[in-house]
């Protein structure tokens, strides 16, 4: 039996009281293919061609200044050529991925039926821990 590891990532609130809507994206993988995942992802962000320390979508998406990704504005090509080689790594060693979304309010009603709080501290928790048990009972 394989051993699975998740990795998450949101946007949006991280707090028990939801305002706003947020979404997480859990990928999970073994952890043979998350090594080989690590290897092959800083390879592409230190290929001469990209030379980034990093991925951060938000910085990436709109060139941030003062970001690795500034001098990229306008390059579309390399933008395109960047997130395909990412996309290649991710399709190669990530087995499963699960998105969620909580919207406004869903949260505090399912801590009002479930008592959530009472085991799980906040939206986070209860998505991350959500999308891992997607991720691993399939």
């Amino acid at each position: 039996m394989a051993m699975w590891t998740a990795y998450h990532d949101a946007s949006g609130s991280e707090t028990s009281s939801l305002k706003a809507p947020m979404a997480l994206a859990g990928l999970c993988s073994t952890e043979l293919d998350w090594l080989r995942f690590e290897s092959e992802w800083e390879a592409v962000l230190n290929h001469r061609k990209f030379n980034v320390p990093y991925l951060h979508m938000k910085e990436f998406a709109h060139s941030k200044p003062g970001s690795p990704f500034e001098s990229w504005k306008g390059q579309e090509e390399k933008r395109a050529a960047f997130l395909a080689a990412l996309i290649r790594v991710i399709g190669k060693h990530v087995k499963r991925c699960q998105v969620l979304y909580v919207g406004p309010g869903v949260y505090d009603e399912a801590n009002k039926k479930y008592r959530i709080d009472d085991g799980i501290a906040g939206t986070y928790a209860l998505a991350g821990s959500s999308a891992t048990a997607k991720c691993i009972g399939g």
